[in-house]
């Protein structure tokens, strides 16, 4: 691997941020010269990790030796040399195509659970401290929004196992992530491309968006909430109702619909709460598609 004046920091706890982060390495006399805790596109969410950059090439392994598993705000901290943006490689494209056939790579990882806001980056950072990343791919819908899964390609069968073993179950950006070898299927299920089944209109119809209107959806909600905590969530887009739905054995279906007087206040509600964590669970706010 090339030299890097950089270093990767990850599973930093939510109230870490770039001074904490800065300060902490500065803390040990190494040469900080930029210190970043990276953030989602609204800048009000932590990803949970960070670059640290030295003017000092050597700075990188003290600073691994120092603090890697160190506790930084409650949480055990992972220090390790940056690896940079992974390139794709035509080899993952081929394993790719040989899923489609019903072939798999061994090191090939199922990641399930994740959350809307979880990109290809960060899944590939989570893994990369077990290994090489061959690639790693956030799967997404026509309209580019995930599905909530994705893909891990790592360089070497060990490093994959390993990355199996820990990463199952594990916290990532509040949701406990699924974590598997992905499955080949088997040789009677094998299918050429020009022989598939056409998705039902039906789920096409699911992949697309609602109309904006002055109703949403609230899903992934804690069993434990009411109408009164629905309306708290979003009190300050003043709602006109919030009704969290159950079910016929008096229980919550875990989702809600809250309505505003304006489409307006709809939308910037979604906008200020979707991937929220809620009592340990990220809600899911969209439009209403009722």
């Amino acid at each position: 691997m090339a030299q890097t004046n950089t270093i990767y920091v990850g599973n930093l706890s939510w109230d870490t941020d770039s001074d904490t982060l800065h300060d902490l390495f500065k803390s040990a006399n190494l040469s900080v010269t930029n210190a970043e805790v990276q953030y989602y596109g609204n800048g009000t969410r932590s990803k949970g990790w960070g670059l640290v950059t030295f003017s000092k090439s050597g700075d990188v392994d003290v600073a691994i030796e120092k603090f890697n598993e160190s506790d930084v705000d409650g949480r055990k901290v992972v220090v390790r040399a940056d690896r940079g943006t992974t390139v794709r490689s035509n080899n993952f494209d081929d394993a790719k195509q040989d899923d489609d056939e019903g072939e798999v790579s061994s090191n090939r990882i199922f990641v399930g659970n994740l959350t809307w806001d979880t990109t290809s980056d960060d899944l590939r950072n989570a893994f990369s401290k077990y290994g090489a990343v061959s690639d790693a791919e956030v799967m997404t819908r026509n309209d580019g929004k995930s599905r909530g899964w994705g893909i891990v390609q790592m360089d070497n069968q060990d490093e994959a196992n390993e990355a199996v073993d820990s990463m199952d179950g594990f916290a990532m950006d509040g949701r406990n992530i699924r974590v598997e070898f992905q499955k080949s299927k088997p040789a009677g299920a094998r299918r050429t491309r020009n022989t598939r089944k056409p998705r039902r209109a039906r789920d096409s119809k699911l992949d697309q968006d609602a109309a904006p209107s002055s109703s949403i959806f609230v899903g992934n909600l804690p069993w434990s909430y009411t109408n009164e905590d629905l309306n708290d969530m979003f009190s300050k887009f003043r709602p006109t109702n919030a009704d969290v739905k159950i079910g016929y054995d008096g229980r919550s279906r875990g989702y809600g619909i809250v309505n505003f007087s304006s489409v307006d206040d709809a939308s910037a509600a979604i906008d200020d709460v979707n991937g929220l964590d809620c009592g340990g669970r990220n809600v899911i706010v969209r439009f209403n598609r009722e």
